[in-house]
């Protein structure tokens, strides 16, 4: 069982780094960054990396919403936001898991880094 679960976990964690494009995993690093940076305690970590998924997918919808030319119209925004309300029912919770650990350890990681240059 255990065996079962852990290559799912590593699967996830895996399609997560090797198969998103350099651009989406620049954004989480940023935000990884930030979320490392503010946090003041260890058992933060939590919620910081479900707010940075957030962070994320906020940043990805307000690109795909900009980079339209008729960025500045209703029907866009209309249009763009059921697109990505779409999406975000598509991922599967084998899917969101992966993130949400890739971005945990990576604020985590921050915040150690962070932890130990303050003292």
């Amino acid at each position: 069982m255990f065996e079962t679960i852990y290559n799912d976990l590593s699967s996830s964690v895996e399609a997560v780094v090797t198969g998103q494009e350099w651009m989406c995993l620049a954004v989480m690093g940023l935000v990884a960054l930030a979320q490392g940076l503010t946090m003041n305690s260890f058992m933060q970590i939590w919620g910081r990396a479900a707010q940075a998924l957030l962070i994320v997918a906020v940043i990805f919808f307000l690109w795909d919403v900009l980079d339209n030319e008729a960025r500045f119209t209703w029907s866009n925004w209309e249009a763009e936001g059921m697109e990505s309300w779409k999406e975000l029912m598509m991922l599967t919770l084998k899917t969101l898991l992966g993130y949400y650990i890739v971005m945990g350890v990576a604020i985590l990681a921050i915040y150690i880094v962070k932890s130990v240059v303050q003292r």
